[in-house]
């Protein structure tokens, strides 16, 4: 493979499939996380199940161990990278917790990468969609994003 880790969480598209209780045999070259966590070369990442956008507190959320430093979702937190259309419950969890990197896409207008700000100050969004647009574009140009502060570097 290409990267040293290859992580995914699932997305309304897969959220209703009739393999969905298969994902992770199905991307046994993958770590499929749903409300788990692994570590990998140090770094805890976290993928958070598919859930539309919430007003009220995700229960789920509680799940998510404080000292994560990668979240990776489907939904964006509201206000960043989200077209107008993101998570209020993920915005209030992120500025709980502040892990360094917020990773979702679902947005696919709103593709790039942004530092947060006030509560979520220390944390870095990032908007991975992997296509353009209204689905029927091609897929976006990878490119690369180094974080300071870190020797994290962030590929969408």
């Amino acid at each position: 493979s290409l990267f040293s880790h290859i992580v995914v969480v699932e997305g309304n598209h897969e959220a209703g499939t009739p393999w969905k209780s298969r994902t992770a045999e199905l991307l046994s070259h993958a770590n499929f996380l749903r409300n788990e966590s692994i570590v990998c070369d140090g770094v805890k990442i976290h993928g958070k199940g598919f859930f539309w956008n919430m007003k009220t507190p995700n229960p789920y959320d509680e799940l998510i161990p404080a000292d994560t430093d990668i979240l990776i979702a489907h939904n964006p937190a509201r206000g960043y990278l989200d077209g107008g259309h993101g998570c209020e419950s993920s915005l209030q969890m992120v500025s709980r917790l502040n892990p360094r990197l917020y990773v979702c896409g679902h947005v696919h207008t709103a593709r790039g990468v942004i530092q947060g700000t006030g509560y979520c100050g220390t944390t870095v969004f990032v908007n991975g969609a992997n296509v353009l647009g209204d689905h029927k574009a091609k897929s976006a140009a990878e490119a690369t994003y180094q974080i300071q502060g870190g020797a994290l570097e962030v590929t969408i």
